[in-house]
């Protein structure tokens, strides 16, 4: 890849070819274990494969039903998935984009009204800015 990418773009867009490897329906443990494992192929430090922010944006992104050929089971959501504040942020982002609200070189724009209307205070984004761009910029999202 590119050394002008993200390391969490890179990250997602070979995970997310790596999951359109999958036929049917793909477990939510599965695409952790993608995104870990793609991770680790691309020789990311133990401190990148493990950040939980961008992960959950990813995983949050996949289960909006916005995602180009590939589906997560619903039903394989644990509670501690259905409480990841990280993958509502990724599904704001790609609402936000899609609604043509703003585009992918406003991320500061689109970080403010996240904080502001959904976080409830001022933080920096912790990558799911790229992974949530990642996806819309290299045709993973449905167009409605």
């Amino acid at each position: 890849m590119s050394k002008n990418i993200n390391t969490y773009e890179e990250i997602t867009i070979e995970a997310l070819k790596e999951l359109e490897k999958y036929n049917g329906l793909i477990t939510l443990q599965t695409a952790k274990d993608v995104w870990i494992n793609t991770a680790r192929k691309l020789k990311k430090t133990e401190s990148i494969v493990k950040k939980g922010c961008p992960k959950g944006a990813f995983l949050g992104i996949l289960l909006s039903d916005d995602v180009k050929n590939i589906r997560i089971d619903k039903q394989t959501l644990t509670n501690n998935d259905k409480k990841n504040k990280n993958m509502v942020y990724g599904q704001e982002i790609i609402k936000l984009l899609k609604n043509k609200k703003y585009t992918i070189n406003d991320k500061d724009k689109i970080w403010k009204y996240i904080c502001e209307n959904i976080r409830c205070k001022t933080i920096r984004h912790n990558g799911q800015m790229h992974v949530a761009c990642a996806f819309f910029k290299n045709g993973y999202i449905i167009d409605k």
